[in-house]
């Protein structure tokens, strides 16, 4: 029996992965966690990926929704109409030269 246990197991690997792997590649999409760690990130590109993301799904505790509700609210009176967001990182600096 211990013979036939790597054949098995073996088959079931097969055809589990790639079940398993279908399920992590969205094209449809790009995550807007991801981009938003981009240092030449856009800021109108990140919410558009945001709405994007949630279009159709519920709003639920602890999916870093209402964290990225309070980062717009804070950060669109602060970058460029262009949605630059190098104006953010510069503004300490110049405040204490």
């Amino acid at each position: 029996m211990n013979s036939n246990a790597p054949n098995w197991l073996a088959s079931i690997l097969i055809c589990i992965l790639p079940l398993v792997g279908s399920g992590q590649i969205n094209n449809d999409s790009v995550d807007w966690r991801l981009r938003s760690q981009n240092k030449n990130a856009n800021f109108y590109d990140i919410q558009k990926d945001f709405y994007k993301y949630w279009q159709g799904k519920e709003i639920t505790k602890g999916n870093g929704y209402k964290v990225f509700k309070r980062w717009e609210t804070l950060t669109k009176p602060r970058v460029f109409p262009s949605g630059d967001l190098s104006i953010i990182n510069s503004t300490y600096p110049n405040f204490v030269a």
